[in-house]
């Protein structure tokens, strides 16, 4: 599980380190022509965060202690305060980006 999920943290690090390089191809066309359930865009995406690991990895931790003792509940704390912490400021983050999006006349 450990390798697991240090494979997957790395995977999310390159796919954030190669979102933040500007693209030099051509610019994607405007799909604003098509009709049914794709034609009203997404919005806004939220950045790809590794918060949700890190809360992840702190329960599994903090479930671990129920078994093993509660040095493991201890050593949860770190990873569920820091995933949390992560977690809300990318949320006020985007809710900061959405707002003045939205408030910017198109």
């Amino acid at each position: 599980m450990g390798l697991a999920a240090t494979v997957l943290a790395l995977l999310l690090e390159r796919t954030r380190r190669r979102a933040r390089r500007p693209s030099s191809g051509p610019p994607t066309p405007d799909r604003t022509d098509l009709e049914g359930p794709f034609s009203s865009s997404i919005g806004r995406l939220p950045p790809p965060t590794f918060a949700p690991l890190e809360v992840g990895i702190g329960l599994a931790i903090a479930s671990l202690s129920l078994a093993f003792g509660a040095w493991l509940a201890i050593a949860a704390v770190l990873p569920l305060l820091s995933g949390a912490l992560g977690w809300l400021r990318s949320a006020e983050r985007e809710a900061a980006a959405t707002q003045r999006d939205e408030s910017t006349p198109a």
